[in-house]
């Protein structure tokens, strides 16, 4: 009852202009950089979608894109860097968008929407399903064994892990709502003005769990990929699942350097200020987070 309260709450001040006086006034100490996952159609059945918090409804990513366009200052990757290289200035509200893994709504849903309210999005593409057209790991393993068995899949070895991946490994059917991109939607993707595509490895592991030449091979192979594909070779990066100091290690982050990666993106939360620039914070966005909610995030909450 009480959360149904606040939420109605929230929702009255947005109506009222509130948060939109409340943001006018606000200079954020960094930008603010979400990650954004899938992406499913409005009136999905959520029931059989694993992991369905981290997908939006293609409403709740309009009612986003339309708040961030009209109260914040939406900034490419490009821009995002030079202001953390110091050489630009930072507006008032900076905002990045990011969407992580690929999944093929990307292209049929959110992209129109991107487009619509001119919101400019970084893609982080986990290659090897895009390229082989199989699920993406997690996918799988939550469909053949439930979403239990994919945390406890990330404390695993890697080669336990890799073991259970591959056999729960799925080709991808026609109409399947958790799709990976295919090559040729990455590459309609990356002819967009407003899309960036970075690397996110080519399976997905946990890469502190995984040997310094798995590691390296997971970072490489996403990048050569990416470049062979679409002819551009990404230099930012999100690491898998994201948690520093748990999902990956120095020596992840040598390689990335060693890759050329310049820029890379965590889970932890928080404004991405110019320090760490391989550690760069983001806000997880969930289906949970009405355009209320993320005003009111914005406007107050993330400090």
């Amino acid at each position: 009852m009480r959360q149904a309260v606040t939420a109605a709450v929230k929702r009255a001040l947005n109506l009222t202009g509130h948060y939109a006086r409340a943001l006018a006034e606000r200079r954020f100490p960094g930008i603010a950089v979400l990650a954004y996952h899938g992406v499913l159609a409005d009136g999905t059945q959520r029931a059989g979608v694993p992991f369905a918090q981290l997908h939006v409804s293609a409403e709740q990513l309009e009612d986003h894109c339309a708040l961030l366009a009209a109260h914040c200052d939406l900034l490419s990757l490009a821009q995002a860097d030079a202001i953390w290289r110091g050489e630009a200035e930072a507006p008032a509200r900076g905002v990045l968008v990011t969407f992580d893994d690929g999944h093929g709504a990307l292209v049929d849903l959110a992209l129109p929407i991107l487009r619509r309210h001119a919101v400019p999005a970084v893609l982080f593409a986990c290659t090897d399903p895009i390229v082989r057209q199989v699920h993406f790991w997690f996918d799988a393993v939550a469909r053949a064994r439930g979403e239990a068995a994919v945390e406890s899949a990330k404390a695993m070895a890697w080669n336990e892990w890799h073991a259970l991946a591959a056999s729960c490994e799925t080709r991808v059917a026609d109409g399947d709502l958790l799709a990976p991109l295919t090559a040729a939607q990455l590459v309609a993707l990356t002819a967009d003005p407003l899309i960036t595509i970075g690397a996110h490895t080519a399976s997905h592991p946990i890469l502190s769990r995984a040997p310094r030449d798995v590691q390296r091979a997971e970072i490489t192979q996403s990048i050569a990929a990416i470049a062979q594909v679409t002819g551009r070779t990404p230099t930012a990066f999100a690491y898998p699942n994201g948690r520093p100091g748990i999902d990956y290690d120095m020596t992840t982050l040598a390689l990335l350097r060693e890759a050329g990666i310049t820029t890379a993106f965590t889970t932890a939360e928080g404004f991405a200020a110019r320090s760490g620039p391989l550690e760069r914070s983001r806000f997880t966005m969930l289906a949970s987070i009405s355009v209320s909610e993320l005003a009111h995030r914005l406007a107050h909450a993330w400090t």
